[in-house]
């Protein structure tokens, strides 16, 4: 009888150890199965088209050791997710304000007047390529010798010299031309290039920069006021860019994001010193999402 007992005791245990056992295994496979690298898995950040930043600073060291303080707003743009458009017209800023598919509005190249008999005629010193179409600038010589940024059918972002040539039609969505390089680490320097500024820039102003960040994004920074091209240079090492270009001139400054950062009478007084008179532009660039529609052609260029 003891015996009979102790065999149906021995087959009790021998169940319960082997439910233990397997409930266990189960458990250790849902809740801690490690990955097969034996990291855990990372979940990529999801890509956005604008980052906007409204009120930034940053302390720079100036050119005798003395310390200061530089304001600016900005916008990060994933070259990717955005595309341009040529804005053309003067004044326009009032309808950039309310422009619900732009996701900003920038100042592009420098530009003259042309002789045509529209008074609204124009062309910028360098070429411009964007969803509305590919324009040639009427000034061939400045455009060649000066700086562009571009974007790729990839997405990525280059800081070159030049016009828009036929080697970059083939791979080449956006293009912006007419640019003052201050600095490029990318690529080197071209004895074609002679730039915007020729007796460079000697006074304090607000400037714009279009600056290519270690990241591949590009930055767009408006300056406060009183910034001198040195402080452009210790600011831009500060921000470890890898490349900074400057596209208008300062009194025609533009960094208009619709119904946030909106184009006035006292801002263009602002950016100019007190002579708003000297602020007007013939055209902006429009930045938009890669998916927006395209608009109607520019009316001139």
């Amino acid at each position: 009888m003891i015996s009979k007992n102790l065999t149906e005791q021995n087959k009790f245990l021998a169940i319960f150890a082997c439910f233990v056992a397997t409930t266990l295994a189960l458990f250790s496979c849902v809740v801690s199965k490690p990955e097969s690298n034996g990291q855990k898995k990372q979940v990529p950040l999801k890509k956005v088209s604008i980052e906007i930043s409204l009120k930034k600073s940053i302390l720079i060291e100036t050119e005798i050791g003395a310390k200061k303080l530089i304001g600016y707003q900005s916008i990060v743009l994933e070259p990717s997710l955005i595309d341009i458009e040529l804005y053309s017209g003067w004044n326009r800023e009032n309808e950039a304000n309310k422009d619900k598919d732009a996701l900003a509005f920038i100042s592009g190249p420098t530009f003259e007047l042309t002789q045509d008999l529209s008074p609204d005629s124009y062309t910028a010193h360098g070429d411009i390529k964007g969803k509305n179409g590919l324009f040639k600038s009427k000034n061939k010589a400045a455009a060649s010798e000066r700086g562009f940024i571009s974007i790729d059918s990839k997405g990525q972002a280059h800081f070159g010299y030049g016009n828009f040539s036929d080697a970059l039609a083939k791979d080449t969505r956006v293009f912006i031309g007419g640019l003052h390089v201050i600095t490029n680490h990318t690529v080197a320097r071209p004895i074609a290039y002679k730039g915007v500024y020729k007796d460079g820039l000697s006074l304090a102003d607000v400037r714009i920069i279009y600056g290519l960040r270690p990241d591949g994004r590009i930055e767009v920074i408006e300056t406060d006021d009183g910034v001198y091209v040195k402080d452009l240079i210790n600011l831009i090492k500060r921000l470890k860019m890898n490349a900074a270009y400057l596209p208008d001139h300062a009194s025609k400054s533009r960094l208009i994001i619709p119904f946030k950062r909106i184009w006035t009478e006292s801002k263009a007084i602002w950016v100019s010193g007190g002579r708003p008179s000297i602020t007007q532009i013939p055209f902006m660039i429009k930045i938009i999402s890669a998916k927006e529609k395209v608009s109607p052609p520019p009316r001139t260029f």
